[in-house]
């Protein structure tokens, strides 16, 4: 009999996502953040790399196992989190790494030092609020550094199979809006659609976006068009309708459309 919620181990429930989150990163922004770190460094002086929300640690040990600091001569890492046994543990895994490692316990949103070079922030930003919290990390980081911002949550959450449909959705509903309504200390602090609200708050903070959900390059945007083609053709030509697929095609011209699509892959084998 699984234990009810009283009986969660954070540290515990950190340590078992490794595995997921390894899968669920996306490679393409990876690729693009490997390209970048190799041309971060400045001569004579270490790699400095901050990541908020830190947990476990299981972050830095992903980027040492994944050789994002290769050719990086000196590399000097500050994890912060604000659940101390969490850091504890981080001290420990990073203790067994080759670099420099500083595990301290603390409210990421108030953290000193910097300037930074890379800001690494997991399955963070849905947890606080995205207008005030992502100008104040960007205002940490040295002119050119890298917020690398993986697995911020978008409001999409399925179980299969499902017994009640409307117990369901309504399940779901409220999981959201606990996210959407939660405080701390009187203020906002979540967002159960920052995902697809991440585009518009990094433009805002005066950040240039390198890769993630933002423009779709060459035919990519043909692409979009035809999407567009198929959900206006069966929404209907009442005129709220065409004008609804008139502006979204627009925002393809603009490269100000973001196209969300929650799919699975699956290879199978015949016996």
């Amino acid at each position: 009999m699984w234990l009810n919620r009283s009986g969660f181990d954070q540290v515990r429930y950190l340590e078992a996502k490794r595995g997921i989150d390894d899968r669920s990163l996306n490679r393409h922004v990876w690729a693009r953040l490997v390209d970048e770190v190799s041309g971060l460094g400045r001569s004579g002086e270490p790699l400095r790399v901050l990541e908020v929300g830190a947990g476990v640690g299981t972050m830095v040990e992903r980027l040492v196992d994944w050789e994002l600091f290769a050719g990086v001569p000196d590399v000097e890492v500050t994890l912060v989190d604000a659940h101390a046994p969490s850091i504890e543990r981080a001290r420990r895994r990073v203790a067994e790494l080759d670099l420099r490692a500083e595990a301290v316990v603390g409210d990421a949103l108030a953290i000193d030092g910097g300037p930074w070079d890379l800001l690494v922030a997991c399955a963070f930003l849905d947890l606080v609020h995205l207008p005030t919290a992502l100008p104040h990390l960007a205002g940490l980081m040295r002119a050119g550094g890298l917020l690398w911002l993986p697995l911020c949550y978008d409001g999409e959450t399925a179980f299969e199979p499902v017994p009640d449909p409307d117990v369901e959705a309504e399940v779901l509903d409220r999981y959201h809006r606990s996210m959407d309504e939660r405080r701390v200390e009187g203020r906002p602090s979540g967002d159960s659609r920052t995902g697809r609200h991440l585009p518009a708050a990094l433009r805002g903070a005066g950040l240039e976006v390198l890769a993630g959900p933002e423009g779709y390059p060459g035919d990519e945007a043909y692409f979009l068009h035809c999407i567009l083609d198929l959900v206006g053709g069966a929404a209907g030509d009442e005129a709220q309708m065409v004008t609804w697929c008139a502006a979204r095609h627009e925002a393809v011209e603009h490269g100000e459309l973001l196209y969300l699509a929650h799919q699975l892959d699956a290879l199978a084998r015949v016996p």
